[in-house]
Formats: C-alpha cells, structure tokens, sequence
C-alpha cells in the first residue's frame, strides 16, 4: 500500500513568514473591514426559551371505556400536525404573517404597535449599504415586480394562496432569519430563539411565538374532536329518529293485529321486532361513541408544558470586540491560504498564459 504523503509543515511556515508583510496587510485590513462593521451594525439580543410536549393519551378515556365494555382503539389516531413539525410551521408564509401581526414595544417606548410596523422603523446598518451596494443598484434600475391581479371584492370565497410582493416576501425572509425554532429528538423538546435589536421586542416575540405555535395544535385537536363529535351526534339524532319510526310501526302492526294469529302475522311481526332491536343497537354503539368523543373534547388540554420562558436580556449577543477578532482571523486564514497555495498557482497560470500567447504570435 501506497505511503500517504506528509504534509509539509516547515515549507508551510516558511511561506508564510516570507510572506508576513502580506499577511500583515490582510489582518489589518479584515480588521479594519470588522471594526467598521462592529461600530455600524447595532447591539442584537437574543431570547430563547424551551418547551416539551406532554404525553396526552387517552388513559383516562380508555379507563371509562371499560367500564362500559367498550374498545377505543378505534379513536386512536395518528394527527396531521404534531409537535415534530414546528420548524416547518415557523418557516411558513401563514406563520410569518402572523407573527409581524404580533403587538410589540420597544425598551424605551411603551406604545404597542405590530411587529411588522416595527421593523419598518428600524434603520439599516451602514454596512448592509457598503456590502449590498451593488443589489441594491441593480433593484432601484429594474423595480420591484409588480402584483398580478387579485381576487375581484365581491368575491364571496377566501382564495386559497398568499399574494404578497417581491418586497413583502424579502422582509419575511430577513424575519423569518431572526427566529429559530428546533426540535432535539432524543428529548422532543422545542426550542425558539429569536434575535432582534430591542431586548424587550426580542422577549414579547418570542412570548408570542410559543402561544402561536402551542394554540396552532391545540386548535387542531380541538376542532378535530370538535368535528367528530358533531357527526356523532348527527349520526346519534338519526338513528334516533329512525329508532323512533320503527318502535312506532312495531307498536302499530302489534295492537292492529292483536287478536289475529296466523303464520304471516307472526313473520311479519319478527321482522318488525328484529328491524327495531338492530337500530337500537346501532343506536346504543354510536351513543357509546358520542360520549367518549365529548369527554375527549372535554379533556382536550395545553400541548405543551413551558420548561424555560423567554427572559428579558441585560446583555447583547457580541462584543465588538469579537467582531474584531472574527474578521482579523478571517483575514489571517485567507493570507494564509493565499501565500500557501494559491499564490504559486497564480504565478504558474501567468506564466503559462504569457507562454501561450507568445507562442501564437
């Protein structure tokens, strides 16, 4: 088997102590590059809070199911939406927009506006101008795109899809950036974390989020068991109903033909009889079925147990000074790669292209 090749360490740092004063000039540069974006982008804070999901079975149901002599296995179901799902649910269109309706205020104003009106207010660092300067050109010449035609007023139906501006859909991106939701597996428990320039915005966003996301599954299963119980009891007023017809055709076909006994009479009676005990035992199941779904409806309770609520923030994420630090690293691991490697392959190509093109002339 082949030798793996060593890697040469002292040729390494070799050329990168002939190279110092080029790497000099690159850490200083990156950190002057950090000190502007330290001293232009504002202090961010961020809140983070945690909550599990609770085990809600239907022990309790079971439990008053045997009573009865009656099996809920039937009930148990799998739910379109579970708790796994909030990171796909706190990246939505739907998710979003509520969120920028959510009221807020800022540490030192107390006036409760929308997120979204917030935001709006907030002036863009410096740097973001400087970095994006040439996007930003390029969109003031073309424009935003614009709206395609909307659903006419008098329409009487919601339509079914978002219709949001090139511009609108940009903001929801860069919020959609400031809020984290994740899920550890091995323990379900949610996490949210949002980052945002005012700690007491961060605080009340992140309150608002855990309610949105916790009332989004209590919705669900509520208007679930709410929506099995009103077919239950429209399944239950119908057999009723149907019960009530043919207990009214037995005790009518009884009493016509009391003094009359014959073999047709008798058939007939059977059929009767037999036709209104199978109703009332469909009757007796759907009941038996009615109540657990109302207890279920009534047990119905919060998904969620809080274990770590958002905490307004004293202090922000970063110093400027590790912003400094970051990019002066940053800038000796591009001078350290550049003197490395890529500067003998930069030679190399010069060269060939300058041979290559004294060879055509």
């Amino acid at each position: 088997m082949a030798n793996k090749k060593k890697f040469d360490w002292e040729g390494f740092f070799t050329k990168l102590w002939l190279g110092r004063k080029t790497m000099l000039w690159w850490i200083v540069g990156c950190a002057a590059l950090g000190v502007f974006i330290a001293f232009t982008k504002p202090y961010e804070y961020t809140v983070q809070s945690s909550l599990a999901p609770e085990q809600t079975g239907l022990s309790n149901l079971s439990s008053l199911a045997s009573m009865i002599g009656m099996n809920v296995g039937g009930l148990e179901s799998t739910d379109a939406i579970d708790p796994s799902m909030f990171p796909d649910i706190a990246s939505s269109l739907p998710f979003l927009i509520q969120v920028t309706e959510t009221p807020v205020h800022s540490a030192k104003d107390t006036t409760m506006i929308p997120y979204l009106a917030w935001y709006k207010k907030q002036p863009t660092p410096l740097y973001v101008y400087v970095v994006k300067l040439p996007g930003i050109i390029m969109q003031k010449i073309r424009g935003y795109k614009p709206l395609p035609a909307a659903v006419s007023a008098d329409s009487a139906k919601t339509p079914p899809y978002i219709l949001l501006s090139e511009k609108d859909m940009a903001r929801l991106g860069q919020i959609g950036k400031n809020i984290s939701v994740t899920q550890n597996i091995k323990t379900m428990t949610i996490t949210v974390s949002v980052t945002e320039t005012d700690p007491m915005v961060a605080t009340m966003l992140n309150a608002a989020i855990l309610d949105i996301l916790q009332q989004s599954i209590i919705r669900y299963k509520t208007s679930k068991a709410a929506a099995d119980l009103r077919g239950y009891k429209s399944l239950s007023d119908s057999l009723y109903a149907e019960y009530r017809a043919k207990q009214a055709d037995y005790a009518d076909f009884v009493g016509k033909n009391r003094s009359i006994s014959n073999e047709l009479i008798s058939a007939e009676k059977e059929r009767l009889q037999s036709e209104m005990e199978l109703t009332l035992r469909s009757l007796q199941q759907i009941t038996q079925q009615r109540y657990l779904a109302e207890a279920t409806l009534l047990e119905q309770k919060p998904a969620f147990a809080v274990l770590n609520p958002p905490a307004y923030p004293t202090e922000p994420d970063s110093s400027r000074k590790k912003i400094v630090l970051v990019w002066a690293f940053l800038g000796f691991v591009i001078s350290a790669l550049w003197l490395a490697y890529c500067k003998d392959y930069y030679k190399k190509s010069i060269l060939f292209f300058q041979k290559f093109t004294v060879e055509r002339l």
